[in-house]
Order: structure tokens, then sequence, then C-alpha cells
């Protein structure tokens, strides 16, 4: 749904407090400075609460924008992080003046300029590094594959529980379709951390799965132990990578503690997810093993160096997920076998055997000789 001049004003001030005035970001100890933070965090709150109805006209955001920044860092002009917030805002002002914060950021097609609303400027940061990850991978992305990402605002918070954020994807649109939900109301440090993870997710597992087929395809069901098991295992690795390389404006908990975020918000999804029949879950439980099994086979029974497994691993699962023949049953279906012969502890035999067909497919590429070659 296009977020409104009201709404997409508020979310610009709830994202930039979050990544320039939350306290826990910015490891403040000295009380003085963190009521200090804890005080501009709450009046930014306060002022996106009062644009989402206050604001009913595109002209009137970048004016809206300018002033509240400008009073924040003249609340202390000696401290670095309203005067980032104030720039931070002073840039915003400048691009969400006109759109909706809907549209396409990378590939051919993709507009130069867009409404950098809701969540578009790291969804690009996300979608470019995805997209390099893939190059790697030695897959070749069509140029003219566009990803559509659509912000929407809930006051039900009830699908993101315990959470503020959740996702979905589209693939069988015509033009593919990354959703980004953001439940109504003031954002932290950790919720800007679960939004790289959930475009990660989004990316990583969906929108870019089957993207070499031009058939029509479905989209993955929930209950998918490929797509929201072993896919989101290799999302969570990227996620946490993006700790370590992403730009410091969208990483605002760095270093172990965002690290713990990321896991906390994949080890949710394998505990006690609402949605999710229990053998379901037991399924995507068996996919992430089965992910990790693959990358410790490859290491301690065929000697990759550990930095050299985890990549055979990635490049497998990239090169299935985005295979022109895939489809979501074809792929749960290959999730099943591996999760069954990886985790054979009884014939390590069959494990070993199905690695090394793993990591020649990534040579040979052909589906279908892969499901041919693993063991029965």
């Amino acid at each position: 749904m296009p977020l409104a001049p009201g709404d997409k004003t508020a979310i610009a001030l709830w994202l930039a407090a979050a990544r320039y005035l939350d306290g826990e970001a910015c490891l403040i100890e000295e009380d003085k400075v963190l009521n200090a933070h804890q005080a501009a965090f709450a009046a930014v709150n306060a002022e996106a609460l009062t644009a989402k109805t206050a604001i009913t006209s595109e002209k009137e955001v970048a004016a809206y924008l300018l002033r509240v920044g400008q009073d924040i860092r003249q609340r202390d002009a000696t401290n670095e992080r309203f005067t980032e917030f104030c720039d931070e805002l002073r840039r915003l002002a400048s691009v969400l003046a006109d759109g909706n914060g809907d549209g396409s950021t990378c590939g051919t097609g993709a507009p130069i300029k867009t409404c950098q609303s809701g969540i578009l400027e790291v969804a690009r940061l996300v979608e470019l590094r995805v997209r390099d990850l893939l190059y790697a991978a030695g897959i070749s992305v069509p140029e003219d594959l566009l990803i559509s990402y659509v912000t929407a605002l809930t006051k039900n918070g009830h699908s993101c529980l315990p959470f503020k954020v959740s996702g979905s994807a589209d693939i069988a649109a015509p033009v593919r379709i990354v959703d980004i939900v953001i439940v109504d109301g003031q954002l932290s440090a950790r919720d800007v951390l679960d939004i790289a993870y959930i475009l990660h997710h989004e990316l990583t597992c969906h929108a870019f799965q089957a993207c070499q087929s031009t058939q029509k395809l479905a989209n993955a069901p929930a209950k998918c132990h490929w797509t929201e098991g072993w896919m989101d295992t290799l999302a969570f690795d990227a996620t946490t990578g993006w700790i370590d390389v992403g730009p410091a404006a969208w990483v605002p908990l760095q270093g172990e503690m965002g690290k713990g975020e990321i896991w906390d918000f994949h080890d949710f999804r394998y505990r006690a997810p609402p949605y999710l029949l229990p053998s379901d879950l037991t399924r995507r439980r068996g996919a992430r093993e089965a992910f990790r099994r693959l990358q410790q086979i490859f290491e301690e029974d065929m000697a990759f160096p550990a930095e050299e497994a985890r990549k055979h691993a990635e490049r497998f699962s990239w090169i299935a997920n985005t295979h022109a023949e895939a489809n979501s049953l074809r792929l749960r279906l290959l999730a099943t076998r591996l999760s069954t012969l990886l985790r054979n502890k009884s014939r390590p035999d069959v494990g070993i055997k199905a690695a090394r067909d793993c990591l020649a497919f990534t040579a040979h590429r052909n589906l279908s000789r892969l499901e041919r070659e693993l063991p029965e």
C-alpha cells in the first residue's frame, strides 16, 4: 500500500532516530548524555506521531523534517550524534518530496530517481549486496529482473510478534515484490537490524528463487523447509556478514551486540513460530541442521579449509535456489533428501557421498543429474 505523506514522514523520523539517537546504539555510559539522548529520542517519536496526521501534502514534508532536525541539533550543538541526525533529516528532505515509498531500486529499468521513503534506501544496499553474492557464486541474474518494494505500516502487530517488522515476497507476479510491514510506532536500533535481516531473507530465500526460469512460478509456502530453513540459514549468515561490512549508518548495533540481535530474530523462527505445525517446524530445523552439516562435511571429511567449505556450501545453495528448472516443490523435495542424507549418523558415508554430489552440482549445474546421483 502506498505511503501517505504523513506516514512516510513518520517512518523517516522513526528510522533516523533509531539509527542516530537510540542510546543503546551510541553505547552511552554517562548518565547526563544518555538522558539527553533519551529525551531527544522521545521528542522525535512525538514529532513522528504528529506528522502522521499533520502532514497531508507532499509539499509539507521537507520543511517538517528540516525543522525537527534543527530542533534536535539545537539541544546540544556539540553532540556529534545530534548533528548526524540533523544532517540525515536534511538529506531526507531532498529525497522524500515526491513518491509514495514503493518501487524498484536495482536492475535495468529501475527508475533513476525514486522516493527514498520507507525502506527503499536500505533495500537498495541489501539488494546490491545479494546480487554481488550471486555474482560471486557464478550466477548471472537477468538484467531485466526487477524487484519492487512496498512498505506498509500496521497497527496490528500480531504477525510481527515479538518483533516490530515482518516481510513477504511474491514471485508469481509479473514484477517480483517484497513487502515490508512495520508496526506503527517508535523504532529502535534493534528494529533497524531486524529490517536488514528481513530484507536479506526475502531476497535470498524468495525474491531470487528460480530467477533464471522463464516459467510462471508459484510462491514457496511458509512450511517450505528449503526456503524457510535451508536458505534462511544462508540468509542469516549473509545478515551476520552485514554487521561486519554494511554501512555504519545502517548498522547501528555493531560487533557481537548486533550479531546477537540477528541471531535472536533468526532463531525465533525455529523455536515456536505460531503459524507452523510441529511436523513442519521439525523439517525446518532439520534443513537448518543439514545446511550446517554440509559445511562440516566439506571441512572435516573432505579437508577443505573452513572458509572454503563455507563458500562451497553457499555456492551450492545459491545455484540450486536460482536454477532455471527450480520450483518450490522440487526444492522442498531436495531439502528432504539432503536433510536425511547429511544427518545420517549411522551411515556417515551416505552424507559424504551427498556432499560430493552437491559439490559436483556446482560445476555441472544439472538439477536432474543431482537428483539421480544422490544416494537413496
